[in-house]
């Protein structure tokens, strides 16, 4: 057998049936004892596969052809997914009917719990709200110059090959309309192979473009391209960076890029994260805003705070919210945003990671909600779980983590009352999710 990460093209395309569908999306069957990934295949087909690569997990085999499909089985609605062999990677499950679909989003979150030993909490994942094709308003594309001028798009699945994209069915219109005008001004610039990132979000202000890449700062005739790309588009902010560095430089900055939240307007600084969809925003707001419910004003830490997506909902209700992120730029936004408001929000800059609030901190609120990256919250949930905090809310983007998390919560005394699948990432293998905790008073 080939060692990791080396093709496998001694071993002969096989017919072979899917058992299941993996947590990416991919059908995998085990064949002589081995496992086989392959992307497109769904559980249940008998499918003609070719070997391409092997690694840890098993063998990854390219899709030659469906000889039985599954009655799940749908057609992509979109063109540059339905190519079997080379699909773009931007999505993994265009081809699985809607009820299927849904169930593998909601499962993605029960076998997180059930690996953490919580398999008698999965009853209290709703159904997941999902966001609507070509909704999303953030997505990060990748760029890369061919002899005929540049292509921009998604990757192939396990490729550098990018997928020159004509329309997506993901992608809202604004970003899609953007497309040809990016194709042509970066062509002007990339050399063949050279490659850079492309990062479009849809603020309330307009689009905001990033540029970045290991490749040389774009020169006076290329600026000036994209200076006329963004006064015909009306982009608020377009800016590049260089890989090895941290700071952007601005190109065009025609007027500042403004988002709100809950009404309040805030001025988003460079990398400011925004949910990838409104739809998947408001969800997660839903949930928060009507957990804590109006009235008394409650004393509220907002943890992994950013630009204060969900401080300010809660702020606008009337709540006294704490915001803590180690990230500077963005507290001072939401900061200055709330003063202009005349909302109850302070900031504090803290490395959440490493010096969470401890469990005698914490007792000064009557909530706390903590949304963070993928790597989750272990050492928060920690103190959480010996704090005597009244509820808790974690936001999530990878059930995983998120089990680990509410497990120490649930040791610690709370009781997992509900959990709110997000399905923001249309067609994909993720799943996110807001889930409420309540401490329970015997305890």
């Amino acid at each position: 057998m080939n060692h990791s990460g080396q093709a496998s093209g001694d071993i002969a395309a096989r017919s072979i049936v899917i058992d299941s569908l993996g947590g990416r999306g991919d059908g995998v069957a085990t064949v002589d004892g081995e496992r086989w990934f392959v992307a497109g295949a769904l559980a249940g087909e008998r499918v003609l596969a070719a070997p391409e690569m092997h690694n840890r997990d098993g063998i990854h085999a390219t899709l030659e052809r469906i000889e039985a499909p599954s009655p799940a089985r749908v057609e992509p609605p979109c063109p540059h997914f339905a190519d079997l062999r080379a699909p773009c990677g931007g999505c993994s499950l265009q081809h699985l009917a809607a009820a299927a679909y849904t169930g593998f989003k909601r499962d993605l979150i029960v076998h997180a719990l059930e690996h953490r030993g919580l398999a008698d909490r999965v009853d209290r994942i709703a159904q997941p709200r999902r966001s609507p094709e070509r909704s999303r308003r953030r997505v990060t594309l990748s760029a890369v110059g061919t002899r005929d001028g540049a292509v921009v798009g998604f990757h192939q699945r396990r490729s550098k090959r990018v997928v020159d994209l004509s329309d997506c069915v993901i992608a809202g219109p604004a970003i899609t309309d953007l497309l040809p005008a990016l194709r042509q001004v970066l062509a002007g610039y990339l050399r063949p192979g050279e490659r850079a990132g492309v990062s479009v979000a849809i603020v309330d202000s307009g689009p905001l473009i990033e540029l970045s890449g290991p490749v040389r700062y774009p020169g006076r005739r290329v600026r000036e391209r994209l200076e006329a790309l963004a006064a015909d588009h009306d982009v608020c902010r377009l800016a590049w960076r260089p890989t090895a560095k941290k700071q952007f430089s601005v190109i065009a900055e025609r007027h500042p890029a403004t988002h709100h939240f809950a009404g309040v307007p805030v001025d988003l600084p460079f990398g400011a994260f925004l949910q990838a969809t409104a739809e998947g925003e408001a969800a997660i707001r839903d949930v928060l805003v009507n957990t804590i419910a109006d009235g008394a004003p409650a004393r509220i830490a907002d943890l992994y705070a950013g630009c204060g997506s969900l401080a300010l909902p809660l702020a606008v209700k009337g709540h006294r919210v704490r915001a803590m992120d180690i990230e500077r730029n963005p507290l001072r936004a939401l900061g200055t945003a709330a003063t202009r408001a005349g909302l109850d929000v302070t900031t504090e800059r803290r490395d959440l990671d490493a010096r969470p609030p401890t469990a005698r901190e914490l007792a000064a609120y009557d909530a706390v909600v903590f949304d963070p990256p993928r790597a989750g919250a272990r050492r928060l949930a920690a103190e959480l779980a010996r704090s005597a905090v009244p509820t808790v809310i974690a936001v999530s983007c990878h059930p995983g983590t998120f089990a680990r998390d509410a497990r120490a919560l649930i040791d610690g005394g709370y009781h997992l009352e509900h959990i709110q699948p997000v399905d923001q990432f249309l067609y994909g293998s993720h799943v996110e999710l807001v889930a409420v905790f309540r401490r329970d008073p015997a305890v």
